[in-house]
């Protein structure tokens, strides 16, 4: 009985492991055929653009995506251009919002 409760919570983790790394694979690709590699790092510093690296933690989901789709809308949302000082403006990524 020990054993089946085991083997249960064994498939559980590689189910959620499996599951959480293709949603991974998916952004990554999308990060990659969008060209925002071109600007943007995630957790290794500055370049063109911010690091993205727990950007989350400062813009809300609905600001990342309209960003990300339409980078217009942030800007005049905030009537700031670009919104980070020291970088330049992102330009128009023309991402879906379907792809995000």
């Amino acid at each position: 009985m020990k054993s089946s409760y085991l083997i249960i919570l064994f498939l559980f983790f590689i189910f959620i492991s499996l599951s959480s790394y293709s949603i991974t694979d998916e952004g990554r690709s999308l990060f990659v055929e969008k060209r925002c590699v071109t600007c943007h790092v995630v957790g290794r510093g500055v370049f063109v653009g911010p690091d993205l690296w727990k950007v989350n933690n400062k813009y809300s989901k609905t600001d990342m995506i309209s960003w990300i789709s339409n980078t217009d809308s942030i800007y005049e949302k905030y009537n700031k251009k670009p919104i980070n000082t020291g970088y330049p403006p992102m330009p128009n990524m023309k991402v879906s919002t379907s792809d995000l």
